[in-house]
């Protein structure tokens, strides 16, 4: 709860400007006090990107990309996104295209490298929740297109990436 009180309003004001580096080195004064729970900087961000527009999304891809390797580890999303997963039932309830949503940012994070291709792999046959595995087969399916990765960069249906 205290980590959502101080990321929040980092985030939301990175919907506005777009400045990864001001997140940065937000997330750079709080790690500190983070510690292991680092991963739930990346998770309240996502949360919150449900209840914004595309773009919003295709920032969020943006800023986990940015903060890989700066102050997340690969282990760090696979965390995050694997709480996702577990919350989803939850989360489909205020988000309806949840799956869908974390089914994207899955083969996203894939896509530009910031998890392996195994983390998929690793929950074959190991979810209870049915609109987990929605989630999963959504993020194999986008994997599996001819083009799949190239094509990743437009998941959000916006302008693409611009790094």
């Amino acid at each position: 709860e205290d980590v959502r009180k101080t990321v929040d309003p980092m985030i939301l004001e990175y919907f506005e400007n777009g400045d990864y580096d001001e997140v940065l080195y937000s997330i750079d004064e709080i790690l500190p006090n983070l510690g292991a729970r680092r991963w739930m900087v990346l998770s309240i961000a996502v949360e919150l990107s449900m209840d914004h527009k595309p773009s919003h999304r295709e920032m969020t891809s943006q800023l986990i990309s940015e903060l890989y390797l700066k102050v997340v580890s690969q282990r760090d999303i696979g965390k995050a996104l694997d709480y996702l997963l577990k919350q989803i039932d939850d989360l489909q309830l205020d988000t309806p295209e949840a799956p869908t949503i974390i089914g994207n940012y899955i083969a996203r994070a894939i896509a530009d490298d910031t998890i392996p291709p195994k983390f998929l792999n690793s929950y074959k046959g190991h979810v209870e929740s049915a609109e987990a595995r929605k989630a999963l087969c959504r993020a194999e399916n986008l994997l599996s297109m001819k083009h799949g990765m190239v094509r990743l960069d437009n998941v959000w249906g916006v302008g693409g990436s611009t790094r």
